[in-house]
């Protein structure tokens, strides 16, 4: 009754199929077009993490010119990259101890026109809380490490040890209102590492998670 041909149909960009009826019963032809989009990014992850900046990875797709970055929260592309070589992105000057989410997509340009893939499944991150700036100061057998409170984290965590690694050292935690801590019963004349970070409790994806800062690193003698 009738025949189907095709044109242009492997490659993305705009494809042709041509249906042509068959005499005696069936005359006339129509042709209809539909587009052939890049393939779903996949691959997609976050590679780094810092207070300000989020990094993000994927897998290279050859095929196409270059891949959008979609703010789910913004609701808009906040970065279109024009190298399909380039599968990474570093979203930089954001806020501290703060979710995000993205999606990506490829596109491809044919005669001047962009062919858009499907948007990537989300991707959650979030950034870190900022490392707190530590000073320390020491007596008689004890070492102070005092810090700025910042009370938008959710509490401090701090180690000492008399190993730079901080080997088999010891995990305490600290409300989100002290802004020091007197280390005791040390030996004089040791020298000793102190570190402290702060933490977050935050919400991503619907999951409360405990995000950390970077540990600060100090070191003093104790007298």
């Amino acid at each position: 009754d009738y025949k189907v041909s095709y044109k242009n149909n492997t490659n993305i960009g705009v494809a042709t199929v041509t249906i042509t009826g068959i005499a005696p019963t069936f005359t006339g032809t129509t042709t209809v077009t539909f587009n052939i989009i890049p393939k779903t990014v996949t691959g997609v992850k976050t590679s780094a993490r810092t207070y300000s900046s989020i990094t993000l990875a994927w897998k290279q797709d050859t095929t196409v010119t270059g891949y959008q970055i979609y703010d789910v929260a913004a609701k808009k592309v906040i970065k279109t990259i024009t190298d399909n070589k380039t599968v990474t992105y570093r979203r930089t000057s954001l806020s501290a101890q703060k979710a995000y989410s993205y999606r990506i997509r490829a596109y491809k340009t044919v005669n001047g026109v962009n062919y858009y893939g499907a948007y990537s499944a989300v991707v959650y991150s979030y950034t870190l809380p900022k490392t707190p700036a530590v000073t320390l100061k020491t007596g008689r057998r004890y070492i102070t490490a005092s810090w700025t409170k910042n009370t938008s984290v959710s509490g401090y965590q701090y180690q000492y040890s008399t190993s730079s690694k901080f080997t088999k050292a010891k995990t305490y935690s600290l409300g989100n209102t002290a802004t020091s801590k007197k280390i005791t019963g040390l030996t004089k004349g040791k020298k000793y590492y102190v570190r402290v970070r702060s933490y977050k409790k935050l919400k991503v994806n619907g999951k409360t998670v405990t995000v950390y800062s970077a540990w600060s690193t100090k070191s003093i003698v104790c007298k």
